[in-house]
């Protein structure tokens, strides 16, 4: 008997989307889940309500485009689509003041959305352990600059500490592979474009092979 299709999932987080690009056409078709957040998800939902964000380059824009087209219909076919619930926001980065996790609803004007709130975490670590695979492309927020590393920290160890059912970790790109090892997941590979991982309590022969998604 066939065992059942594996279910994939996407995270994704970071800025830019033309780089990535052959990646999400392929990811996004097959995903069962796709978990958005980070700065992106702030031009998604700006994209939609008709807002264009200076310094976007016109490739840019034509990629924002396209995965919007892509997730609208992975939203179709039945593909869970999550994006944040809540956010932890600053108004003055010099002084590192930053908000606790707020509702998105309720962020107010002049505050700067940097990173996941604790039940977008949730949310997307229920969403995702249904999933044999999860590629994850792009911090949650502004990765490189503490104290907002702490939402993809936090679920780089969610994804990892999950027993026997944890799914399969592939990362893309140099920003999420240093916050998976700054997580305190072992990377077992050293490609900065596709590597897999193993929590640090699992024995060598578990650990998940490198492959290109």
């Amino acid at each position: 008997m066939p065992g059942r299709p594996e279910r994939l999932g996407l995270v994704l987080g970071g800025t830019r989307l033309r780089a990535r690009l052959p990646l999400l056409e392929r990811t996004i078709p097959r995903a069962h889940v796709v978990c958005i957040a980070g700065p992106v998800a702030t031009t998604f939902a700006h994209w939609r309500s008709g807002v264009i964000t200076l310094g976007h380059t016109r490739d840019e824009r034509a990629a924002l485009q396209r995965v919007t087209g892509l997730l609208d219909a992975a939203g179709r076919r039945g593909a869970l689509i999550v994006t944040p619930a809540d956010v932890v926001a600053f108004r003055d980065f010099q002084s590192g003041r930053a908000l606790a996790s707020v509702p998105v609803d309720d962020l107010r004007p002049g505050w700067t959305a940097a990173d996941a709130g604790h039940l977008t975490l949730a949310a997307f670590r229920g969403a995702l352990l249904g999933t044999d695979t999860v590629i994850w492309t792009g911090a949650l927020g502004l990765a490189g600059e503490h104290p907002f590393a702490r939402g993809s920290i936090a679920l780089a160890r969610m994804l990892s500490r999950t027993g026997p059912a944890s799914p399969r970790l592939v990362l893309s790109g140099r920003d999420t592979v240093a916050v998976v090892r700054a997580a305190g997941v072992e990377v077992v590979a050293s490609s900065t474009t596709s590597v897999g991982q193993r929590p640090h309590s699992r024995k060598p022969d578990g650990a998940a092979r490198s492959e290109t998604p």
